[in-house]
């Protein structure tokens, strides 16, 4: 009994306890929002976890267990006491995932203030809701980095109802800020809006060299301005002085409308006006972008007018409205507005079904895909179908540069593109043709031998594997082995093959077989199986099979139907000496 009492003492002398100024992790332990004046063990609320943080020098980490975290008390004040959590420490929030912890700021206030600009934020697995305030609906942060893994964004709200929004994010770092954003969804958020302009979900108003990444992120949605004079500034409006750098990679933006109403410009789902932009392996679909009513002009989906690169590979943007429906609800690029001086490189990707302007006949859409600037702009791999340029005097079904000059071509597609409700596909004739274009009108300026004035024979788009839609080649398509100096994959990540590859963003691929199992086995016979993905041709098919590896037998030919699925394919043998292994392919 002494020995054991002995034990229990030393083991309780060598537990260490947290030294002034070191890094601390407080558990909250219940979802009342009440301010008890400490955390602890086993009486911790969200707002006693902020305030024993603040009192805690270091990079502390806030660990929520699941449940709904509902802030409560007026909004307006900065000591903690109520409305919004107030930091003045480098803080870590951790949650049990987005769809197990949520912080609910009640439509009282945002969720975050953090005081003083030399505090870093970062989030995990959680959710935010019913965030609102003008000037930043969940987060505002002046401070040098914020970090979002994990996290949803869902019904929270900057201004509206004729007033302003400056973001569900507001940062505001006077030197360079760091923002990193991974696996996180925007749903169903507003800022501005009813007459109020909105200035993006994300409003990064920062100094030079700063730096954004998204990755894995999704915006559904979601509404920025809208309504008599309320114009929007983008879902992500990014303005960091010199040096600034966006990086947005395997995102989709899908069903979000930016501006829109009497007067009430949009100005794409990205605004970015200073600095580098990289698009990666993204999806932008379905969105509106102004239109609607008179005065209210559209601006791409992506709106950079930066002297910076930008950079757009493996993406697809289809279906997309900007400006249009009213009278001088002009379209700027149905996709992309690059109307800057920097240069502009775009590859494999697929621009479908995109419209600028139109709705009236002064809504005059200038470039249903791209308006492109003054910049060294580079296209190769692009596949442009069904784009439309609105408007009576619509220019640029596809494409509408206002340097031609400066505009390289190579390897592309266009195929049902119109201008003014004419078969068009570029504005005015492109000044360099690197080879393997395709075009079914002559406005591009492209010509043989090198290029080909005709029809492309496409299919329509869908999702034939990858990360993003894209629109393949039917089987005879003139695009085939028509391109030159392609990257080693397509836009799906498909390897170029052939003796040369295929012009446009889709390589049409051979058909690709699979051994599969036997089964029905019997002392004489069986039946092998496997699957085949024909891609889009009929494809001949036989099993080779035979004691040894070298075979030597094989089934009767069979043809598979031009799916771009895999289909199941199977053959009977029979024949065989019992109690002997068979091999097949």
């Amino acid at each position: 009994m002494t020995r054991l009492l002995f034990a229990a003492v030393l083991v309780a002398a060598l537990v260490p306890t947290t030294p002034a100024g070191a890094d601390t992790t407080f558990t909250v332990t219940k979802t009342a929002d009440v301010n008890d004046g400490g955390c602890l063990p086993g009486n911790c609320s969200l707002r006693d976890a902020v305030s024993a943080a603040n009192a805690t020098a270091g990079t502390d980490t806030i660990s929520l267990p699941p449940g709904q975290f509902k802030l409560e008390g007026a909004a307006g004040e900065d000591a903690n006491a109520g409305g919004d959590l107030d930091v003045t420490e480098s803080l870590k929030v951790v949650g049990a995932g987005a769809g197990a912890t949520t912080i609910d700021a009640n439509h009282i206030d945002r969720a975050f203030d953090m005081r003083v600009n030399t505090a870093t934020l970062s989030v995990t697995n959680l959710a935010f809701t019913g965030g609102v305030d003008g000037n930043a609906g969940v987060i505002l942060t002046p401070g040098p980095a914020l970090t979002l893994t994990g996290v949803l964004f869902k019904d929270n709200a900057a201004g509206g109802g004729g007033t302003a929004g400056f973001g569900l994010i507001h940062a505001t770092a006077g030197g360079a800020f760091a923002l990193t954003v991974d696996h996180t969804t925007f749903d169903s958020n507003t800022s501005g809006g009813g007459g109020g302009s909105g200035f993006g979900l994300m409003d990064i108003i920062t100094g030079p060299n700063s730096t954004v990444k998204f990755s894995d992120v999704t915006f559904t949605s979601n509404h920025v301005g809208g309504g008599t004079n309320g114009s929007g500034f983008g879902l992500i409006d990014f303005n960091a002085g010199a040096g600034a750098a966006m990086t947005v990679t395997r995102a989709v933006m899908r069903g979000n409308t930016v501006g829109g109403g009497m007067n009430a410009s949009g100005f794409g789902l990205i605004d970015q006006l200073t600095g580098s932009l990289d698009v990666v392996d993204s999806t932008v679909s379905d969105n509106q972008v102004g239109g609607g009513a008179s005065g209210a002009s559209g601006f791409g989906t992506i709106v950079f007018p930066s002297s910076g690169p930008l950079t757009v590979r493996g993406s697809t943007f289809s279906g997309n409205q900007v400006g249009g429906g009213g009278a001088t609800a002009a379209g700027f690029g149905g996709a992309i507005d690059a109307n800057g001086s920097g240069p502009v490189t775009i590859e494999n990707s697929t621009f479908a079904g995109n419209t600028a302007g139109g709705g009236a006949s002064d809504a005059t859409g200038f470039g249903g895909a791209l308006d492109l600037g003054s910049g060294t702009i580079t296209l190769t791999n692009l596949t442009f179908v069904g784009n439309v340029a609105g408007g009576d005097s619509g220019t640029g079904g596809a494409i509408s540069p206002s340097t031609p000059a400066n505009v390289t071509s190579k390897n592309n597609v266009f195929s049902g593109n119109t201008a003014a409700g004419v078969a068009n596909s570029c504005g005015a004739a492109l000044g360099t043709s690197g080879g393997g274009n395709i075009d079914d009108t002559s406005s591009c300026g492209f010509t043989p031998p090198a290029d080909l004035v005709g029809n492309p024979l496409l299919g329509s788009l869908g999702a034939f594997g990858g990360l993003s839609p894209t629109v393949p080649l039917l089987p005879g398509s003139p695009a085939i082995d028509r391109g030159a100096g392609c990257s080693a994959t397509d836009q799906r990540g498909q390897p170029r093959t052939g003796a040369r590859c295929d012009s446009g963003a889709y390589e049409f691929a051979p058909p690709s077989p699979t051994t599969g199992t036997a089964s029905a086995i019997k002392s004489k016979g069986a039946t092998l199986g496997g699957s085949l993905i024909p891609s889009l041709r009929a494809a001949s098919f036989h099993f080779e099979y035979g004691k040894t590896t070298t075979y030597g037998s094989q089934t009767p030919a069979q043809t598979a139907g031009g799916s771009l699925s895999a289909v199941g394919v199977t053959a009977p043998i029979s024949g065989l000496k019992p109690g002997t292994t068979y091999h097949f392919r």
